[in-house]
């Protein structure tokens, strides 16, 4: 089982790869005339000996820092869902927001519906077929729904092009900066209300299957992304979209969501906060995750050296 292992991961296999519309196939027939080498059974046995003792320890390591990014993970989005709805000081008086999946808020604060807050229009009826070598960038459904993201910057991320020819016939799916896209659909309940915001002053068109959100009054930007993101705002999407494989979010349903909002001041306060909360978090969560990609590949040179006999195993492995 082991050596197996390893040949899938040297690549010894990656010959007999054929690819047919899109997905990789394993030439089987071929696959299994592959000659392998086998030491004696007792080596065989002290080699998965040694492995088993090896990679329970590296599994092990593994399991204990995804479970630190899991933790991280969490405290992240009650970070946010508590500093968009509580704000950063709790000596504030505290008032009945008159709903009651939030409850009491700051007393300067208001409840406001979405509609209020934004103009909307559709993107651009675009396929794949449409992107061009240059042209105007375009943000796409995939962009939208990138995990993570909820910026569009085209200075630290690849967007497609399309012909500038769209800027005419489709004027409102042009973006602004500050403006947000929301993907009109989702594959599952958790990207239900995936969005991304524009911050860069240049021209990008809206891709198909997108909502846009042109925001009407002088609010921050960076708060508001904050609170589209917590819990709070999602589980307002998540109760009316519709769908079975396919989740649908309207235009309609995003009007009728509620939106809290402090005095712009405290807005600009909270978003800066949780900007320098959400960078070390996220620095020491890819942190962690850097360890766990270093522990599987030293895991996949550990089974092929061990099962290759380029490192000597202990006989009192077994």
């Amino acid at each position: 089982l082991y050596f197996f292992i390893t040949l899938y991961y040297a690549g010894v296999n990656k010959k007999y790869i054929k690819q047919t519309t899109g997905i990789q196939n394993l030439d089987i027939t071929s696959y299994l005339y592959e000659k392998v080498p086998l030491p004696p059974l007792p080596e065989q046995e002290a080699i998965a000996a040694y492995l088993d003792e090896k990679t329970t320890h590296i599994d092990s390591a593994i399991a204990n820092l995804q479970l630190q990014a899991e933790k991280l993970s969490a405290y992240k989005r009650q970070l946010i869902a508590k500093t968009v709805t509580r704000g950063l000081n709790e000596t504030v008086t505290y008032k009945d927001s008159g709903i009651e999946w939030i409850g009491k808020i700051p007393a300067g604060w208001e409840v406001r519906r979405f509609r209020t807050l934004f103009s909307f229009s559709h993107g651009v009826h675009i396929t794949k077929t449409d992107f061009t070598e240059q042209g105007i960038l375009c943000a796409t459904y995939g962009d939208v729904h990138a995990k993570g993201n909820t910026e569009l910057n085209p200075d630290t991320q690849s967007l497609h092009y399309i012909d500038i020819k769209f800027t005419e016939t489709s004027k409102n799916a042009k973006l602004r900066k500050n403006d947000f896209v929301f993907a009109d659909t989702s594959e599952d309940i958790e990207g239900s209300g995936n969005f991304a915001y524009l911050n860069a002053n240049m021209d990008i068109m809206a891709g198909y299957h997108t909502i846009i959100a042109k925001p009407q009054h002088n609010e921050s930007t960076r708060f508001l992304a904050y609170f589209f993101d917590s819990l709070w705002f999602r589980s307002q999407i998540r109760s009316q979209v519709y769908g079975v494989k396919v989740f649908s979010i309207t235009k309609s349903i995003l009007k009728n969501t509620k939106v809290l909002l402090p005095p712009l001041p405290e807005q600009e306060s909270i978003a800066a906060y949780l900007d320098k909360k959400i960078t070390l978090i996220d620095s020491i969560t890819a942190d962690i995750q850097r360890q766990i990609e270093q522990l599987k590949n030293y895991r996949k040179i550990i089974i092929h050296d061990a099962v290759t006999g380029r490192i000597k195993v202990p006989e009192n492995a077994q």
